[in-house]
């Protein structure tokens, strides 16, 4: 999640905006950045429900535990690009951002011969799930360690 989204979130969350408007497309302004107005609808579910809870609900809440826990957070971002999120989130939240990007593949890299045929048979594997119309359940260790 980019600075100005995780900034946005805070600060809706930090003051209650979510829970002081009934309808999903009444525009409200956000505390801390008075020129940006936005509804509930703009958030995803469950966040843009009067109490929140669920799965993914209490995954976020997990993660943002573990995360004000941290030392630092590494972002794929740089401070010019977005510099009052930036700020917003320094001063008003742990743990401090630091702006590592931007970090970006100038080409995919090329794959070693095994590697690209164990990645075919994944593919064929699940074009064949597809075509039988049976669930896979996808986990992905990365983006957040």
């Amino acid at each position: 999640m980019s600075t100005y989204a995780s900034a946005l979130n805070l600060d809706a969350a930090v003051n209650g905006l979510l829970s002081l408007h009934e309808s999903a497309d009444e525009p409200f302004t956000l505390t801390s950045f008075p020129w940006i107005k936005l509804t509930k609808n703009d958030f995803v579910d469950p966040f843009n429900k009067r109490d929140p809870s669920g799965p993914l609900f209490d995954f976020i809440m997990e993660t943002k535990i573990a995360m004000r826990n941290s030392y630092g957070l590494l972002v794929n971002s740089f401070y010019e690009l977005e510099p009052s999120f930036v700020d917003y989130w320094n001063c008003e939240y742990k743990p401090k951002a630091f702006f590592i990007g931007p970090l970006c593949l100038n080409r995919s890299p090329k794959m070693e011969p095994v590697l690209h045929q164990e990645y075919c048979k994944c593919i064929q594997w699940l074009d064949q799930k597809l075509r039988q119309e049976r669930p896979v359940l996808y986990v992905a260790f990365g983006s957040q360690a």
